[in-house]
């Protein structure tokens, strides 16, 4: 299997394991982040899926100001008393995946000769970054919302 078809099966893994997280979710906001979550897998997937046919056609995703939007509602609504701390494992396995897959295209973006798929690569990493971030966010809160909350001022999810 070569690095473009182990990335392909990586989105798809990292697909269905939101779908699954979105299913559990017993928080709305959390329930539409997963979702959002899953749809950028399935947009990694296509683009290196297409990548041989216009490999400048990749597109970052907004997924730091979407779950920000979603966040302020939670608060708005007063939606952070009932977080399901039950599934800090699997917010902390989600991390992990990120991390994984992170590591796996950067390392594919230094060793790989073909420039196109070197810079698709190193993308696709940035927004692992940025679901690491979020899942981050996402497991700090339902550790201790209140904390989050005071001390954030909603500057965790600055666009960096």
């Amino acid at each position: 299997m070569d690095a473009l078809e182990l990335a392909m099966k990586i989105e798809q893994d990292g697909e269905n394991f939101y779908r699954g997280l979105a299913e559990k979710a017993t928080n709305s906001g959390f329930r539409e982040i997963f979702i959002q979550l899953a749809d950028d897998e399935v947009k990694h997937y296509q683009s290196f899926k297409s990548m041989q046919q216009s490999p400048e056609s990749f597109k970052t995703t907004a997924i730091l100001k979407y779950a920000g939007n979603i966040f302020k509602q939670m608060i708005a609504r007063d939606d952070l008393k009932n977080l399901d701390a039950s599934q800090l494992e699997l917010y902390q396995k989600a991390m992990e995946l990120e991390r994984k897959s992170q590591a796996f295209y950067l390392a594919h973006a230094v060793g790989d000769e073909d420039k196109n798929q070197s810079q698709l690569f190193q993308k696709i990493a940035a927004e692992e970054e940025k679901h690491y971030f979020l899942l981050h966010n996402i497991y700090e809160l339902v550790l201790r919302p209140q904390t989050w909350v005071e001390n954030g001022e909603f500057v965790h999810l600055e666009e960096y």
